[in-house]
């Protein structure tokens, strides 16, 4: 009986060993036609693979994939929507014979990804489907439907990995076109529900950037808490979001709180337009306060604002959809005007301006700085307030300076551009500034009253005339 025992047990252990060890032995290869003709059924695309494909057991289950390829839609600008040097998924054995996946890595090697919004307004990942296919639920509808908050599917995945990869997005109604190249990243996923890490570093419009998210687990998929931040490649500029989003379901809302951060806050305006800026920009830049928005408004509570050496508080808000408005007032301490007058301006050169760690970024693939006639959006609204308490210019103190400006329907409303000057002098402008010929136009009214003329005169630097002393000392301007 002990011999009879012995020799089944050895016959299991075999036929286990032999049930591993075969795959390792197995040319993958002759099972391409099945794979691609499968692939072609389900997304009506065709999928090339044209390097070898491997699949082992011991000491993990995997499997490789190399040149693989996933033809684009028709009429889109590249002939392959995904493209793959090599793809490696391992998944962990233990788990998967106890019913859960647990991915233990996927590995993307130069991937490619074109994602493409085409002149007929189809988007180029929309697949083939059958005519009489029912869709299948999201997960929320899927829970929603259950009466459950369950993940429909037990996943982990550890790691996923991507080396060397491209992300492009094209309108080709719009004429846009954007990409995302040398990214390398790490992500982690615990289930569907979350939560989720990911991090690595890219480069976007010649900008080296590094980014960090992490996505605490969703609550019954209606609630999620997230910080994401991202920074240039040496920290000299970094924006940082953190707070919950809510409603998921039905109306996403999020609150939470924003920092962002510039040594030189041209080399943060980099990233959205090129081209020469005035001097004032290449100045240290910093904000930081609580926001709250959803998919039609957003606001923010007063916030803290740093620019160079002045400080103050901002509060903003905005509504969008079919129509944009938006509100912002700012009110700063005290500002130098002499010293922001005097730096050089920044990006003049036949170079793109050095960031602040001295580099210099490569040429921009985003759209070029718009030039040409003077032109005022007529689909906007916006309301602009600015107050300084104290300016230092020319050597002089411009004390209680405030600016209330409002753009709506094409026209510029200037409420207000007051200030109290040296000299015991106070002025005020306002009126409406209008594109007329491809070049903006002001019509409007200024007052001013001054009580020590010559005091004015000398510190704009204007020579005073030989008259008696008495005389020019008082000053009063309607026009």
């Amino acid at each position: 009986m002990k011999k009879v025992l012995i020799g089944l047990v050895a016959v299991v252990v075999g036929i286990v060993a032999a049930l591993l060890i075969a795959p390792s032995f197995i040319d993958w290869n002759q099972y391409k036609g099945e794979i691609t003709a499968q692939a072609k059924a389900f997304t009506g695309r065709d999928l090339a693979i044209d390097g070898d494909l491997k699949a082992t057991i011991l000491p993990a289950p995997a499997v490789v994939v190399e040149g693989l390829r996933l033809a684009n839609a028709d009429g889109a600008g590249a002939a392959d929507m995904v493209q793959l040097k090599s793809v490696e998924v391992r998944v962990a054995l233990g788990p998967l014979l106890g019913g859960r996946v647990q991915v233990e890595s996927v590995t993307l090697v130069d991937p490619v990804i074109e994602i493409e919004k085409l002149a007929d307004g189809r988007w180029n990942f929309e697949l083939a489907t059958e005519p009489d296919a029912a869709p299948v639920p999201s997960a929320p509808e899927a829970a929603a439907e259950s009466g459950t908050a369950e993940s429909p599917v037990a996943l982990q995945l550890d790691r996923l990995l991507i080396e060397n990869g491209v992300f492009v997005y094209r309108d080709a109604a719009a004429g846009v076109e954007e990409r995302i190249d040398d990214l390398d990243a790490r992500f982690a996923v615990a289930s569907l529900e979350g939560p989720f890490e990911a991090e690595g570093t890219l480069t976007t419009r010649g900008i080296p950037l590094r980014f960090d998210i992490a996505v605490g687990k969703t609550i019954e998929w209606r609630t999620m808490p997230f910080k994401t931040a991202i920074s240039t490649e040496r920290g000299a500029s970094r924006i940082e979001v953190g707070g919950t989003l809510s409603g998921l379901a039905d109306e996403p809302r999020f609150n939470g709180k924003f920092e962002v951060e510039a040594d030189n806050l041209a080399g943060l305006i980099q990233a959205v337009a090129k081209g020469p800026m005035p001097g004032i920009v290449g100045q240290a830049f910093s904000m930081k306060g609580a926001v709250s928005a959803s998919t039609t408004a957003a606001e923010t509570e007063e916030f803290e604002l740093q620019f160079g050496d002045a400080t103050g508080t901002a509060r903003a808000s905005a509504t969008y959809g079919d129509e944009v408005s938006a509100s912002v007032e700012i009110a700063l301490n005290r500002i130098d005007v002499d010293s922001w007058l005097a730096l050089a301006p920044v990006g003049t050169g036949d170079t793109p301006p050095a960031q602040s760690d001295g580099s210099t970024p490569a040429a921009a693939s985003g759209p070029a700085p718009h030039g040409g006639a003077f032109e005022i959006p007529s689909d906007i609204a916006v309301s602009v307030g600015v107050t300084v308490e104290a300016a230092t210019f020319r050597g002089g103190v411009i004390r209680q300076a405030r600016a209330t400006a409002d753009l709506a329907a094409g026209e510029i409303t200037i409420s207000q551009i007051a200030a109290q000057l040296p000299g015991g002098s106070e002025f005020a402008v306002f009126g409406f500034v209008t594109a007329a010929d491809g070049a903006p136009r002001f019509d409007g009214e200024i007052e001013a009253s001054v009580s020590d003329l010559r005091s004015v005169l000398q510190w704009l630097q204007v020579e005073v005339p030989e008259v008696r002393a008495d005389r020019l000392r008082k000053l009063a301007l309607k026009a």
